[in-house]
């Protein structure tokens, strides 16, 4: 799924991105979520690859920045947040951190794009996940490990 050019997404640096996944057979290079600023390059995302997944954000000068781990179990729901609080992100699995790194200042203004289930600045479609509750905020919702709700959102 692709959203092209939407104000609703002018996040800013202050942001949280989660949902739910479940790897359903084999990986390559692809994306759960990845977004494209106004700017072009790489926004914030989640993306596959073959030996594994890393979470990051970037553009396309020396700005990238990223934490990789192993790609999650075959047909297990896993519960995703990345938690941006303007000068560093946080990504968390199933409540538990897996590392911060710095946003140099990088953050989603404008009119960013979004692709779910793909990675946007190659349109490369991630076959075999299934992805729930899919939640974007421009509020830090986690700062330290936590339960991941296991309800559906409720919007206030």
């Amino acid at each position: 799924v692709f959203v092209d050019n939407t104000g609703a997404l002018n996040l800013g640096t202050v942001y949280t991105i989660e949902c739910w996944c479940k790897k359903t057979g084999s990986w390559g290079t692809g994306g759960v979520w990845s977004m494209r600023p106004t700017s072009g390059g790489e926004g914030p995302g989640l993306i596959t690859g073959i030996s594994g997944l890393y979470v990051g954000i970037g553009d396309t000068s020396t700005k990238s920045q990223y934490i990789t781990f192993s790609q999650p179990p075959l047909n297990t729901w896993v519960h995703y947040a990345m938690c941006s609080n303007g000068s560093t992100f946080e990504f968390f699995i199933d409540g538990i951190s897996q590392g911060t790194a710095n946003t140099n200042g990088f953050g989603m203004s404008g009119t960013p794009d979004l692709a779910l289930g793909a990675r946007y600045s190659s349109g490369t479609a991630q076959g075999n996940i299934q992805i729930d509750e899919f939640l974007v905020t421009n509020n830090v919702l986690y700062t330290t490990n936590f339960t991941p709700p296991t309800l559906p959102y409720v919007l206030t």
